[in-house]
């Protein structure tokens, strides 16, 4: 359903809109793309891209990564690849995309900056990939830019080399260029899954419906999503509907509370203070927040 979806979005929309599409926001799911390619809509000529969505990327380094400490017994427990440190490589990993998502090769760098960090020693440091200065969230360039490396030792354990051994391809898959390329532009399918979202509160997935009652949901989600839900009663006026001042008054208050609550959630103020808890919440595990990451950490709230 999906495909045949997508293959009819792409396929009209030079007559329907005068464009073509050219690229394809996926979520891993290579059938759709797939699909689509097979179909040709704008021929052989224009080449459609497959972009990732940068949300769904980013939680695949936890995925691998507990999938690896359960398939290998022997790498789990202190001072190795514990939930905590799981946590920890994941977030950085989620950061190595998103703060560098313009360039594939500032997100390959910053993705291996993580795993030789803690496969540093100090007898053996490898912080050439971390990012340097005082500032840096290496403590180790900090040093070095504030010219303490004399004194510098390391606040935590390296990883021992059976887990780094059995990390590392983990980490060469998740970093090819190919997957990096496609996440190049930081596009995300969010305003996708919150449009659904709002179908589906129309017309349940739990229930069943017909080809023209999802229409309708859709229509109407589409709706409210662009303009809100006072236009809504226009559609209620076409349809002969009469509607007391009571109703005139549910909408209005409704589009007023949405735009009052999107208002308050774009003020430096109430960000600020997102970031605050969010930070501390990410202090537990040592990871800094910067400004630009405050939409990253909905698991955090």
């Amino acid at each position: 359903m999906e495909v045949d979806a997508m293959i009819e979005l792409f396929s009209r929309s030079v007559e329907k809109h005068g464009v073509m599409y050219t690229n394809y926001v996926g979520d891993g799911d290579s059938k759709t793309y797939t699909g689509i390619i097979n179909a040709k809509p704008y021929g052989d000529e224009n080449e459609i891209v497959k972009k990732e969505c940068v949300g769904h990327v980013q939680t695949r380094m936890g995925t691998r990564l507990r999938g690896c400490k359960k398939n290998n017994p022997g790498i789990g427990g202190k001072n190795k690849l514990t939930a905590k440190l799981i946590d920890k490589l994941s977030i950085y990993y989620c950061l190595a995309i998103r703060r560098n998502c313009n360039s594939k090769d500032d997100m390959k760098k910053a993705i291996w900056a993580t795993f030789y960090h803690y496969s540093s020693t100090d007898s053996k440091p490898q912080h050439h990939f971390c990012p340097e200065g005082p500032e840096s969230w290496c403590k180790w360039q900090q040093a070095k830019a504030t010219n303490k490396l004399k004194n510098f030792r390391h606040d935590y354990a390296a990883l021992p080399k059976e887990v780094l051994d059995v990390i590392k391809p983990i980490y060469e898959n998740l970093s090819n260029d190919k997957l990096l390329e496609r996440c190049v532009g930081g596009y995300t399918q969010n305003s996708n899954e919150s449009f659904n979202q709002l179908i589906w509160k129309i017309a349940p997935k739990t229930m069943n419906s017909g080809a023209e009652i999802v229409n309708i949901a859709v229509f109407l989600a589409t709706y409210m999503f662009n303009n809100g839900v006072t236009l809504l009663l226009e559609i209620m006026n076409v349809l002969g509907i009469s509607v007391g001042s009571g109703t005139h008054l549910y909408a209005a208050e409704e589009d007023e509370t949405r735009i009052a609550k999107a208002e308050l959630q774009a003020q430096e103020q109430t960000k600020e203070g997102r970031i605050r808890r969010r930070q501390q919440n990410l202090e537990e595990i040592n990871i800094p927040l910067t400004e630009e990451d405050p939409t990253l950490w909905v698991w955090y709230r």
